[in-house]
């Protein structure tokens, strides 16, 4: 990377207005930005992505569109490592006319709103090229941009796709695990003294990271962050609640006090991490449910 460049003027005239707003004082601000240096050559291809029948759960649009772009890389030799799908869009370091058209995709659907079993199901996915992105080369466009506004408000400059690359380079490493937008290092907590430990508490390293386009070129932006987790299960929580015993089964009233203190609670599965938050308790179930 190189040294960041000096700010503007107008850059520092817009900083110094935003403290004042905010009542703090003028002082040097320090930032960690580096530059981003982009060949000038890369070309992104970006291609628009519709699903004729309406598919609002981006889970199931992603899983989906999976599974059609691998049947499509298999049998035009596309390599998948060169594809990213962003919820809406598909960015290609080639051109892939394979990709234009649109296509059928059949898909197991193990149950449907209502919890009834369904057989598979057709998505009809229309796929549309929608402009050529040359990072490298729009830097220059970026200096009429204004400073505050962000990449939602220039949707022709790619600093989405820049991100979902950074993010993907993120997520290769074996030891982060992405927690809600941030990665952390899961297998290295920070040593905490004796009687925290016993809490059981831990906390966590992570990174947090952007690219901005700014006047000056494309910056990374990229920060230290901390997450602290209990170890503490959902079960155990319940039984700290009301204690369960075997044989008995809850009163009416121990349940509504269990669902009062569990539901709205952000937890993280140990296996992979990803958050979920508890909407509800099913009593009903029991440890021979499968689900």
């Amino acid at each position: 990377h190189a040294p960041p460049p000096a700010p503007s003027d107008r850059d520092v005239g817009v900083l110094h207005q935003a403290m004042q707003t905010l009542g703090v004082s003028q002082g040097n601000v320090l930032g960690n930005f580096f530059h981003v240096l982009i060949d000038p050559n890369l070309t992104i291809y970006q291609y628009s992505v519709g699903f004729v029948d309406e598919v609002t759960q981006l889970k199931l649009k992603t899983v989906v569109l999976r599974k059609l772009l691998k049947a499509l890389a298999d049998a035009n030799r596309v390599d998948m490592n060169r594809l990213i799908f962003d919820g809406s869009s598909i960015y290609s370091l080639d051109e892939n006319p394979h990709l234009v058209g649109r296509f059928e995709q059949q898909y197991e659907m193990s149950e449907n709103a209502e919890g009834a079993t369904r057989g598979p199901t057709v998505f009809r996915v229309e796929i549309m090229p929608l402009r050529t992105l040359r990072p490298g080369l729009q830097v220059e466009q970026l200096a009429g941009r204004d400073p505050l506004m962000g990449s939602e408000d220039h949707e022709q400059m790619p600093e989405q796709v820049l991100n979902i690359i950074l993010t993907r380079a993120f997520g290769a490493a074996r030891n982060l695990k992405k927690i809600v937008r941030d990665y952390y290092d899961v297998r290295s907590p920070l040593p905490l003294p004796g009687f925290m430990a016993r809490l059981g508490v831990r906390i966590l390293q992570g990174f947090s990271s952007r690219i901005v386009g700014r006047p000056t070129g494309y910056l990374l932006n990229l920060g230290i962050t901390h997450k602290v987790m209990s170890e503490e299960t959902v079960l155990n929580r319940i039984n700290r609640v009301v204690p369960l015993r075997a044989g008995t089964r809850l009163t009416p009233a121990q349940q509504e006090i269990i669902r009062d203190k569990i539901c709205g609670l952000s937890i993280t599965t140990r296996y992979n991490y990803a958050r979920y938050t508890i909407v509800d308790v099913d009593f009903s179930q029991t440890l021979q449910s499968t689900f």
